[in-house]
C-alpha cells in the first residue's frame, strides 16, 4: 500500500538501517537475485503507471538477472520467458512486497507467445523517456500502450 500512496519526494529519501525497504545499486540487486537473497521474488508488473496484464492478476517470478555495467542496463528474466530491460536505472528500492525503479531512460518488456505451439511470436512493449515525454512502441495489435502511462509514476514497480 505504501507504494500506492507515497509521494514522489519520498522516493529520494534514504531508508534507515532498520527499515524493511532497502536502497539497491544495480549491481547489488543483480548479485542478490543471482544468490537468491533478493527480498522481492516477483509479482505483478507496472511500467510508468501502466499495468502489464490485469491488476494483481498475475505473478511473474524473477529467475535470473544480469547487469551490463558499461551500458548501465539491468535485465530481469522471469519464469515463462518474460524479459525486462531497464536502461540507466536510478533510485532502486526493494522490500519483500515490492521492487521499484523510480527513474530509467527506457524500459523494454519482451516475451514469446507460444501457448498454442503454432508460429511462436516475439512481442514487446518499449517505453522510452526523453525530454519529459514517454514514447511507447509495441508490436501488439490489441494494445494501446499510451493510455495509462504517467511521467510521475516510477519506471517500474513489481508488486508482490
Amino acid at each position: 500500500m505504501t507504494a500506492l500512496h507515497a509521494t514522489p519526494d519520498l522516493d529520494h529519501l534514504e531508508p534507515t538501517s532498520n527499515s524493511e525497504t532497502k536502497r539497491r545499486r544495480p549491481c547489488e540487486l543483480v548479485e542478490l537475485i543471482e544468490d537468491s537473497k533478493n527480498l522481492c521474488k516477483g509479482g505483478s508488473l507496472r511500467l510508468y503507471g501502466s499495468w502489464f496484464g490485469k491488476h494483481y492478476d498475475n505473478c511473474h517470478k524473477i529467475e535470473t538477472a544480469h547487469y551490463y555495467k558499461r551500458l548501465n542496463i539491468v535485465t530481469l528474466n522471469f519464469k515463462g520467458g518474460l524479459n525486462l530491460k531497464v536502461y540507466n536505472p536510478e533510485h532502486i528500492f526493494e522490500a519483500s512486497t515490492f521492487l521499484k525503479v523510480v527513474h530509467a531512460d527506457r524500459v523494454k518488456l519482451s516475451w514469446i507467445n507460444d501457448k498454442k505451439n503454432i508460429n511462436p511470436r516475439n512481442y514487446y512493449i518499449d517505453y522510452t523517456r526523453k525530454n519529459n515525454k514517454i514514447r511507447t512502441e509495441t508490436n501488439l495489435s490489441c494494445r494501446k500502450p499510451t493510455c495509462d502511462i504517467s511521467l510521475n509514476a516510477p519506471a517500474l514497480i513489481i508488486y508482490n
